[in-house]
């Protein structure tokens, strides 16, 4: 049987109401931080045995509730016996601390997509592809392009972080801008919001009731960065 959202949202808040009872500052050692099995998180999220998705969905509501691991769960390196270290995000050892995201702003994130579009399947066949496009409302698009084969003018925003209340905000009034748009065009809409963190539920649906509303395809992208070292032959 699958693990469900509440499953996973119930491992989550109990590791979080651990590392909410202890003293507000980093733990001096990772001995001293929270710690569990690896083994023991996947059966309290619902699981019996660990795959590669599980991880995953597991390590996005960790980040979400303001969660750091280490290792990270999605480590390939992990044994079954892998003792994972918690830290609040806002407390973490030093030498520990594990980045949010590998961008310094929201423009090197914006140029590493676009030279890279060729390699995302959710972005491949985009061209006419504008940088902060202005609308009649004076507002911006980070990216404006277009997906002929669907025909789909497609609108990226790009975020580095979690999809905060702000977000979801200005999330609404750029989908009302790229339906007139679209419309104007004869095209279907479809928003792309791309950030570094998942949304809350809450605020997920609101964003794609609107999306509804207004007749645009909505896509939420969540991004990660890897980075591996290898020796020059």
């Amino acid at each position: 049987m699958a693990v469900t959202e509440k499953q996973i949202a119930g491992c989550v808040a109990y590791y979080r109401r651990l590392l909410d009872a202890r003293p507000q500052s980093p733990p001096e050692s990772p001995a001293q931080a929270t710690r569990s099995g690896l083994q023991q998180i996947i059966v309290r999220a619902g699981a019996k045995r660990r795959s590669a998705g599980l991880l995953a969905e597991l390590e996005e509501a960790f980040t979400a509730a303001g969660i750091v691991t280490y290792p990270r769960l999605t480590d390939p390196k992990n044994r079954p016996d892998q003792r994972i270290h918690f830290f609040d995000r806002r407390y973490q050892l030093k030498d520990l601390s594990i980045p949010r995201q590998s961008f310094p702003d929201e423009d090197s994130l914006r140029d590493f997509v676009l030279a890279n579009l060729h390699e995302f399947d959710e972005l491949r066949g985009l061209t006419n592809i504008q940088v902060e496009k202005k609308m009649p409302s004076g507002r911006h698009f980070d990216v404006l392009g277009r997906r002929s084969k669907r025909g789909e003018l497609v609108a990226i925003e790009l975020k580095l972080a979690d999809i905060d209340d702000r977000a979801v905000g200005q999330s609404l009034k750029y989908i009302d801008d790229l339906a007139k748009e679209a419309d104007k065009q004869g095209l279907s809409g479809n928003y792309i919001l791309l950030a570094g963190g998942q949304p809350k539920p809450a605020a997920r649906n609101q964003i794609q009731r609107h999306a509804d509303e207004r007749g645009v395809a909505l896509t939420v992208l969540l991004y990660s960065i890897e980075m591996k070292l290898r020796p020059h032959p």
